[in-house]
């Protein structure tokens, strides 16, 4: 695709698609950055990101869950793994992310009803 495979490129590429809502290719784009460096901890979070937008919310547990072994430590991380794993039914490892309540604030404005885990 590009004369160089850098993977900050791609990764800036998927970020481009996906805020002009262009999803497939937004999630190609982090794959290839990926396959260039799979130790790119924020590729896995952007993927992951726009896997959700996708409402595929297992695939983007798994992908959060990799970006964090890589090193990402993160609010944003630890809002976007608790929303997984509702939408998952993995309450266990939600409540282990809700303890922090500002994660359990932030998560409560993307949730309708009461939040009971």
């Amino acid at each position: 695709m590009l004369q160089f495979d850098i993977p900050e490129v791609y990764n800036n590429l998927g970020n481009i698609y996906r805020r002009n809502g262009m999803l497939g290719n937004a999630v190609e784009m982090y794959r290839k950055t990926i396959q260039l460096d799979n130790t790119f901890a924020l590729a896995y979070f952007n993927l992951a990101c726009a896997l959700m937008e996708m409402e595929r919310y297992g695939d983007a547990a798994m992908f959060l869950e990799k970006s964090e072994k890589l090193g990402l430590k993160t609010f944003d991380l630890d809002v976007q793994l608790a929303l997984c794993y509702i939408a998952t039914g993995n309450n266990s490892k939600a409540a282990e992310r809700l303890r922090d309540e500002k994660v359990r604030k932030e998560v409560e404005k993307y949730i309708e009803g009461e939040l009971r885990i």
